[in-house]
């Protein structure tokens, strides 16, 4: 009898427990829509202190998501009402035409007896959510007019938000936007309400940009309408401006050289020639009075270079060689140089930009050495020089010094045939240079004796690689990549040509592998 009686006790008691527990739970959930409810309130009211704009909206189940100006993303759930304005100025409830005129920039909405939402007491016949939480901070309804949101909660208190599509503004220079061909077209346009907008310049069906700033070029004379549009989730803004391109005449060839810095080398001091008293700038200036009229210079061994600039920019046309370095290659003879690219993005004329590389054959080879240094150490020209009777042709197999980055040591020879000094005589007393540096492996004594040495060419790529006539020594700027990454770069064109001698390597009574530089063709043009 006891025993009985504690489980009619223990019974009731479990009952009221799991009743107690489910009203827990509605409680809970009642106050974290409350929570909700409240934290939608407060962003709002955040969002019109700080004079937000919303810049997009989108439905997603059962809940909108709405995007200020600033980057914050509200969400609103439990399905409130969407109201817009249909194309005959009457109301849209999701979507369904209520036929009720749009006069009020804020509709008089509630929720009839029937369940069906009344505009100014009007039935509109259209159901409306009758799971809404009644609560103060309940959002029944989002109203999307006239560049303005409005939010009406439950108790009919509204917030209302400017709901802006991007303007946008181009200021044209007097006379228009008039360029010549294969020269730079620089245009910025403005744009109000931008935030969180994408951008896009457009030429026909081709999209030229997706920044404010427009960089373009053009390749043939004519006028050409392009069209600047700036898209949110709220519409879009749009400008169009006419070019006019005119035709023109360059010079195909090198302009102007930026830079001469060769590593030591045989052909120092002849290639231009060098005078006591000449200074870096002496000598970039010989350097450039020779390569304009096509005159070879040289880059001595490894990292050895030479920055050129040209009258106009050298266009890239995907698929298609823009230009090639011409050097004094021959059969089963290169000393390839590499090529990096730049174009003028600031505008100011000079190589300061970014510089990619142009990836040859042998860029992804396991024996070619990224980021490699070398720094060469000014010799003492009158030390005893160290011979070899093997070799007869070489004065001193121990002449220049260097070192480098991978713990390597050696010396550039001096052979018979050029007694000048070897190292650059307006440098100090070292001089270092870093870029890629491709396998000295092709190097090789055909005949055993010192007597026949060959360097075949790589594939494709380099300068000075294979003969000014050959298709193969023709470059593509599709192959320029980033520098760090290695990722391939679409360059719509380059102002500026950098080459380095890209090989440390010796060849006996030839001397070292230096590249040597005649010029520069653009492809594009005659």
């Amino acid at each position: 009898m006891k025993k009985y009686f504690w489980l009619l006790l223990v019974f009731p008691l479990a009952v009221l427990s799991g009743c107690y527990k489910d009203d827990i739970d509605d409680l809970r959930k009642d106050v974290d829509e409350l929570k909700a409810q409240l934290a939608r309130y407060e962003i709002l009211m955040d969002a019109l202190n700080k004079r937000l704009y919303i810049t997009d909206y989108t439905l997603s189940g059962d809940k909108y998501f709405i995007t200020l100006s600033d980057g914050t993303l509200l969400n609103v759930s439990n399905s409130p009402a969407f109201l817009s304005v249909s194309t005959t100025n009457t109301w849209l409830i999701n979507g369904v035409d209520s036929k009720i005129a749009a006069t009020d920039d804020i509709p008089a909405l509630s929720i009839g007896a029937n369940k069906h939402w009344l505009i100014s007491g009007a039935d509109t016949g259209i159901p409306a959510n009758t799971s809404i939480n009644p609560d103060v901070n309940a959002i029944i309804a989002i109203v999307q007019k006239d560049e303005l949101m409005t939010f009406i909660f439950s108790n009919g208190k509204t917030i209302q938000l400017k709901s802006l599509a991007p303007e946008v503004s181009i200021t044209v220079p007097a006379g228009g936007f008039v360029i010549s061909k294969y020269q730079w077209l620089r245009v910025s346009a403005g744009v109000e309400y931008g935030d969180g907008a994408s951008f896009a310049w457009t030429l026909g069906a081709d999209t030229l940009s997706r920044s404010l700033d427009l960089l373009a070029i053009f390749d043939a004379p004519g006028t050409y309408l392009l069209k600047f549009t700036a898209q949110n989730g709220i519409g879009a803004g749009f400008r169009e401006v006419a070019i006019k391109v005119n035709d023109a005449s360059y010079v195909n060839g090198v302009n102007r050289v930026f830079e001469f810095a060769p590593a030591p080398g045989q052909f120092v001091h002849e290639l231009p020639t060098w005078k006591e008293g000449d200074d870096a700038e002496a000598m970039r200036l010989k350097a450039e009075s020779s390569l304009k009229s096509n005159i070879m210079i040289h880059l001595g061994g490894f990292g050895g270079y030479v920055v050129m600039g040209f009258d106009h920019t050298i266009v890239n046309k995907p698929g298609q060689p823009s230009f090639q370095v011409n050097g004094n290659a021959f059969a089963n003879w290169a000393e390839p140089g590499v090529i990096e690219v730049s174009y003028d993005a600031n505008g100011n004329g000079l190589p300061d930009d970014t510089w990619y590389e142009i990836a040859g054959s042998e860029y992804n080879s396991e024996k070619t050495v990224k980021n490699y240094t070398i720094t060469y150490h000014k010799p003492d020209e009158n030390k005893e020089p160290v011979t070899n009777e093997e070799n007869p042709f070489m004065s001193d197999i121990q002449y220049i010094r260097w070192t480098d980055n991978k713990g390597g040591l050696g010396y550039v020879s001096k052979n018979t045939f050029h007694s000048q000094p070897y190292y650059p005589q307006w440098q100090g007393e070292s001089i270092s240079f870093t870029g890629t540096k491709l396998t000295e492996d092709n190097v090789a004594d055909l005949s055993g004796t010192g007597s026949y040495f060959v360097n075949p060419a790589f594939p494709f790529g380099y300068a000075d690689n294979w003969s000014n006539g050959d298709e193969r020594a023709k470059i593509r700027i599709d192959w320029a990549v980033d520098k760090t990454t290695g990722q391939s770069i679409q360059l719509k064109g380059v102002d500026f040509i950098k080459v380095y001698t890209g090989q440390r390597a010796e060849a006996g009574w030839l001397g070292e592998v230096s590249t040597e530089v005649s010029g520069v063709k653009d492809l594009n043009i005659p």
